[in-house]
């Protein structure tokens, strides 16, 4: 999250992100083809501002083109809400502020940010894909323990 709702944050830099609050850094460790999700609740204005983020993402491995080494492509779906009561009327107010469905190719290489506010409050939401150990069909595989 950053203090300054106006910066241009469209890439990581590291200059930049000093200057944010990291509220969370989940690690979530899947098999391809297998779905991950990541559920997190932040309260903010004392309370008062609930933010849900849900993301479900899923590796998959794309044949490489030609010469080149298998790539692993992303299939996400990334929901943010957020919840405050008004209280003028003290009913609770539901809003959206980003529902995302992607195939995001090249991850591994350059990871995926996106960059979204919560009534003032802005985040950027960085995902990372790791691969442990290569590609299935690998015959180095057979000789590991």
């Amino acid at each position: 999250m950053y203090a300054d709702n106006e910066l241009e944050v469209d890439h990581p830099d590291p200059a930049t992100d000093a200057r944010a609050q990291l509220l969370s850094q989940p690690v979530v460790t899947t098999l391809l083809g297998m779905n991950a999700t990541i559920e997190q609740t932040i309260r903010l204005d004392d309370g008062q501002l609930v933010v849900d983020l849900v993301v479900h993402a899923t590796p998959r491995l794309q044949p490489a083109r030609e010469r080149g080494e298998d790539e692993v492509v992303l299939e996400a779906e990334i929901s943010v809400q957020s919840h405050r009561r008004a209280w003028w009327t003290g009913r609770q107010q539901q809003r959206v502020h980003l529902h995302t469905r992607a195939f995001l190719s090249r991850i591994e290489h350059y990871g995926h940010r996106l960059v979204f506010t919560v009534d003032e409050h802005l985040f950027s939401l960085d995902l990372e894909v790791h691969r442990h150990g290569r590609a299935l069909g690998d015959p180095t595989l057979a000789s590991r323990p």
